[in-house]
């Protein structure tokens, strides 16, 4: 599986284990669904949302811990 693929699976099983539907993510995010779209399936890099601080809020929104080290 391609770096790109491992990602998506991670965040997609995020998602899942909070029960989250797309539409709830974006609330708890406080961004359009869209927006969550456009994370999952469309850009990421420079002009994307593929940011560490965007993946943060994501992973708050799941009730995710996340430590970088």
């Amino acid at each position: 599986m391609t770096e790109s693929g491992e990602f998506s699976r991670v965040i997609q099983e995020m998602r899942l284990r909070a029960g989250l539907s797309f539409r709830e993510l974006s609330e708890r995010m406080g961004v359009s669904v869209g927006a969550i779209h456009q994370y999952f399936y469309r850009y990421r890099g420079d002009k994307g949302s593929s940011t560490i601080k965007w993946f943060l809020r994501y992973a708050r929104a799941c009730g995710c811990e996340v430590t970088l080290t």
